[in-house]
């Protein structure tokens, strides 16, 4: 058994020994430049932060804002485009919509935010931004506060063809990483 093993691990390390050595020559001649490629991230489109304003419903149970987004429209939509959007309310907390949460207590009723998409031709399109209770109630002063303020804002994203748009790209865009 002693005498299996020791040829074995003769034999492994004759093995590596040869595999490992390599002899290092001069260096080669550099290669010629290559065309520049497509950016792949030449699909992406994205607003600024955008200031909330309740520009489309304005009562105390529903606060709607629209945008108008030519970028949206119906050739985006059958080409297998999609949108991502956030809101933000203090710099450098974002968070993903549809986002919901309890403003002031645990006891608080449930805050909804939520975006949508909606094409009207081929050639225009608009988001839609909406804020309401989940009980379908007043929404909270506190909350209504950061609206008049001018403090909440919201940020959209589109892409044309999702495969193009890699996490990376988000994180440098969002700011996330």
């Amino acid at each position: 058994m002693k005498k299996q093993f020791l040829k074995l691990l003769i034999s492994v390390v004759a093995i590596a020994s040869v595999i490992s050595c390599s002899k290092e020559g001069p260096q080669g001649p550099a290669g010629t430049n290559g065309t520049n490629g497509k950016d792949g991230n030449a699909n992406v489109m994205y607003s600024d932060w955008i200031t909330y304003v309740a520009n489309f419903d304005n009562i105390a149970t529903l606060k709607q804002m629209r945008v108008t987004e030519p970028a949206y429209n119906s050739n985006f939509t059958d080409s297998g485009g999609f949108y991502i959007a956030f809101i933000r309310w203090q710099e450098n907390v974002h968070y993903t919509l549809p986002f919901e949460a309890r403003f002031n207590s645990i006891s608080d009723p449930i805050v909804q935010m939520q975006c949508s998409a909606f094409t009207t031709s081929a050639t225009n399109g608009f988001m839609t931004f909406t804020i309401f209770r989940q009980d379908r109630g007043s929404i909270q002063t506190n909350f209504t506060n950061l609206i008049t303020s001018g403090d909440l804002q919201v940020r959209y994203f589109f892409n044309q063809r999702h495969y193009q748009f890699t996490f990376k790209k988000w994180c440098d865009i969002t700011g996330l990483l």
